[in-house]
């Protein structure tokens, strides 16, 4: 799943994170504690294309990457409260910009 989130999936037509193929992904992950896996994704996508449209895009691949059941939502405790941390960096304006 997260390998997916760094290199799309042609199957579903979910696009790859720009500059990121299978090796950089393997290379991302495995140097990863697997219980922070879903932050080195989230870093990957910020860094390649900043605060706020690197979390806009996070959200949208998740969300076609994952199936939810009913009743769940967009939800990885971890990842939701490095978003609030990174927001509450941010000033008023950019946290209009952001939606939160």
């Amino acid at each position: 799943y997260n390998f997916q989130m760094l290199t799309g999936c042609t199957t579903d037509k979910v696009p790859a994170l720009r500059g990121i193929g299978p090796a950089k992904a393997k290379k991302i992950l495995e140097n990863t504690n697997n219980e922070y896996l879903h932050l080195a994704v989230l870093d990957k996508y910020i860094e390649m294309l900043g605060l706020e449209e690197g979390i806009k895009h996070y959200k949208h691949t998740y969300k076609l990457l994952r199936i939810l059941r009913s009743g769940e939502g967009f939800e990885i405790p971890e990842v939701t409260q490095a978003i609030r941390n990174l927001v509450e960096k941010t000033t008023v304006e950019e946290q209009l910009e952001l939606n939160f």
